[in-house]
């Protein structure tokens, strides 16, 4: 089955006042989904705590068609492929699934990507000053690991986005693009309402 079954569609963020399941989240949950914005930045500000990346898997693969279209790359292209929860004052808020082509990192960069327990929007600003998140949608998932993760029953829908991140830094006559979901606990979000 792969880490999460996709059960009610991904929508573009653009299109997400059109998105009845929407209508239940404040306003500040809404910004968590949708803002192209750090989200460390703003769990920090909501948990009012330091956000930790504690790593569940890093290894390396290649794209497959799916992830090679939605980051238009080739399929087959060696990638990274990385799971960490988020983490404020020891709960568990977001988990999130990196998939970064490897051919276009620098090696230290690589390294610290498998490695280092840092959240991902960190490592990246620490090489790249500017970056751009786009194609930006939400959707409504299971898992059972992070159900499991959560101490909540495998079948709790859970919402979570994904989106193409692309970070440039002139100085280093480079780019790099990664795709990331992010799955969000009750705690932040609450139960999606289907309907």
């Amino acid at each position: 089955m792969g880490l999460f079954k996709l059960v009610a569609g991904w929508t573009g963020a653009g299109e997400s006042g059109n998105d009845s399941r929407l209508t239940a989240l404040k306003p500040s949950q809404l910004v968590l989904l949708t803002s192209d914005g750090s989200l460390t930045d703003m769990l920090e500000v909501l948990c009012n705590s330091k956000v930790e990346a504690e790593i569940k898997s890093s290894r390396s693969g290649t794209l497959g068609v799916a992830q090679s279209e939605f980051l238009g790359m080739e399929p087959g292209t060696a990638a990274i492929e990385r799971n960490v929860w988020l983490k404020a004052g020891g709960r568990k808020l977001v988990y999130a699934h990196s998939i970064v082509p490897s051919s276009l990192l620098a090696k230290d960069l690589a390294d610290d990507i498998s490695g280092t327990e840092i959240p991902m929007g960190r490592i990246l600003k620490g090489y790249y000053p500017f970056s751009m998140k786009d194609r930006i949608e939400i959707g409504i998932v299971l898992s059972d690991d992070i159900a499991g993760n959560l101490a909540i029953p495998p079948d709790t829908p859970l919402w979570a986005r994904r989106y193409r991140l692309s970070v440039l830094s002139p100085e280093r006559n480079g780019s790099v693009r990664a795709m990331i979901t992010e799955v969000f606990s009750l705690d932040l979000l609450g139960m999606p309402v289907f309907g």
